[in-house]
């Protein structure tokens, strides 16, 4: 599962499954808009970009998370005794995409604009395989990062999205901007920079498999950044049910 092809009127969907802690029972529906509703169980909370929430349901409670630039919040079902839903939407204009990290061996690396939500069990940090410093990676939309876990992760898209699987040794050539996400597996390499030739792709990157590949056809909407600091969400008793860190 990952993103809904927008000339499709398929629903990305998944119902919680017993014995997987981390799981969260959601839908992304067809339609021109990217939306989607999160379930949320006592206990459970999902963080997500301020800016794209619609509405939430029920007893939930929606509270500042430690940020730095970029408002994320934490949607929690703390004091609730029902599952409820969560309404949110995403700030580029394409699609939303839902990515089971315990599908993609635990590991996924995606451009730090693609971020709209994290759900439990997933922790988020610094992609540091890029060369490059942070001036010029925040230029050529390279400032990656990376989810490790067994939760999901909710990524957006800019115009529309192209899925390419790499076979072991294969190898692409891609402006840094159409990057959404790949399979930790793919090894990835600046190539040259091409800001002077009045491009909008101000760098380019070298993607060799094994793995997958995600891009986007429309140049991403730059955004701040994720949460700076650590933070944890626990259940009744001290299980941790959300962590993301630096």
């Amino acid at each position: 599962m990952s993103f809904r092809s927008t000339s499709s009127d398929d629903v990305i969907s998944n119902q919680r499954r017993r014995g997987r802690g981390y799981d969260l029972s959601f839908s992304i529906p067809a339609g021109a808009g990217p939306v989607a509703s999160v379930e949320l169980l006592p206990g459970q909370g999902l963080v997500w970009d301020a800016g794209s929430i619609l509405y939430a349901e029920g007893g939930l409670r929606i509270t500042r998370s430690p940020a730095r630039g970029r408002e994320m919040v934490l949607i929690s079902n703390a004091g609730g005794r029902a599952p409820a839903r969560v309404h949110v939407g995403s700030r580029q204009h394409g699609p939303l995409g839902a990515f089971d990290l315990a599908r993609h061996n635990r590991r996924l690396v995606f451009a730090r604009t693609a971020l709209a939500g994290v759900g439990p069990g997933v922790a988020i940090n610094r992609y540091g395989r890029l060369s490059r410093n942070a001036v010029s990676q925040e230029d050529a939309g390279l400032t990656m990062l990376e989810a490790e876990g067994g939760g999901w992760l909710f990524l957006s898209a800019a115009g529309g999205v192209v899925e390419h699987r790499l076979i072991p040794g294969e190898g692409v050539t891609a402006g840094g901007d159409r990057l959404v996400a790949f399979s930790a597996t793919v090894d990835i390499d600046e190539v040259r920079d091409l800001s002077a030739g009045g491009m909008q792709s101000s760098s380019f990157v070298r993607l060799t498999g094994p793995g997958t590949i995600w891009l986007q056809t429309a140049f991403p909407r730059h955004m701040a950044d994720v949460p700076s600091m650590p933070l944890r969400v626990e259940r009744p008793g001290g299980r941790p049910v959300l962590n993301v860190v630096r």
